[in-house]
């Protein structure tokens, strides 16, 4: 099993324990589930994994080539993205996201064109 197989396998585990499941969706587990620890642990993970690290850096690209005044991204989870974004662009970022872990949110204030937001209104 590749290292990838394995974090798909972690958050596997973490995803039955909590009795989730795709058909009967039980939003307070799912959300116990996004707020489970090995979410911060497969940020970490992408940003050591090359294949992940380049798609993250063309969809970068091709936002800031696109030349937009804003971006909302949906459930911005680790904040990987939006931080290349931000490092590639000044442009206003907003990030919706049910379950923000206390370190993707320590680590994007650093970024003044970032803001977390409640609802997409």
């Amino acid at each position: 099993m590749n290292d990838l197989e394995q974090m798909w396998y972690l958050l596997d585990i973490v995803w039955d324990n909590f009795g989730c499941n795709n058909i009967s969706l039980n939003w307070d587990q799912i959300g116990k589930f996004y707020s489970h620890p090995v979410w911060p642990l497969n940020g970490l993970f992408i940003e050591n994994h090359r294949a992940s690290m380049d798609q993250r850096h063309a969809i970068s690209d091709w936002i800031v080539n696109s030349k937009f005044d804003n971006i909302v991204e949906f459930e911005g989870g680790f904040g990987t993205l939006v931080s290349l974004i931000a490092q590639k662009n000044d442009l206003k970022i907003d990030v919706y996201e049910l379950h923000p872990s206390a370190f993707g949110l320590k680590r994007l204030k650093e970024y003044n064109n970032i803001s977390f937001i409640k609802n997409l209104n």
